[in-house]
């Protein structure tokens, strides 16, 4: 596996964890962007059950943080959803800084391949640009919206990733916590 799918998938959750504020109604706590399931009664029971098995929370971003949180996520997507290896995708994030994130914020990331651990690693958050891409660290407060271009490798394995991602200020006062689910297995067309 190539050193570019950790940066993907440590992308994929950093840029909602620290460039995409978290709502404050707890009711929008998870964010998935999923594909229509296009059902019809013509289509026999074993393959309707097969299409959305493959296609139900493809991609995922949920918050594990609380209210206390600095960072409040108002939205959150991957494009296009299924992901494809190979090809362009798109994570875009929308939210609500509280308070600056200056100089000494941090990002603790873990990506699993199932129970396998891949990565486990901690981040300077101002030393690495590809974080806060168009912005400025220290990060002010206020409405925030990101749009990150990532290429995805050939290389990517079909298999599902687990993301944890915490993110601290330099004071260590929570900033976000994010779970992610991104689902690279061959979708039905493609086997």
């Amino acid at each position: 596996m190539t050193n570019a799918l950790p940066t993907l998938l440590l992308a994929l959750v950093l840029l909602v964890a620290v460039s995409a504020p978290t709502l404050a109604a707890p009711s929008i706590r998870t964010l998935s962007h999923n594909s229509e399931l296009p059902l019809q009664s013509t289509v026999q029971p074993h393959a309707a059950l097969r299409h959305a098995a493959n296609y139900i929370d493809a991609h995922s971003i949920e918050s594990c943080g609380g209210d206390h949180d600095l960072f409040q996520v108002l939205s959150a997507r991957i494009i296009p959803d299924p992901l494809v290896a190979g090809q362009n995708a798109v994570v875009e994030i929308e939210g609500f800084l509280l308070k600056p994130l200056d100089q000494g914020a941090y990002v603790e990331m873990t990506v699993k391949l199932g129970i396998i651990k891949l990565l486990g690693k901690t981040y300077d958050f101002c030393d690495e640009a590809w974080l806060h891409p168009g912005l400025p660290c220290p990060i002010p407060t206020g409405h925030q919206v990101i749009r990150v271009e990532i290429d995805l490798p050939k290389e990517v394995p079909p298999s599902v990733f687990y993301i944890h991602a915490l993110v601290y200020d330099a004071e260590d006062n929570d900033v976000a916590c994010l779970n992610a689910k991104v689902d690279m297995r061959r979708k039905i067309g493609r086997q």
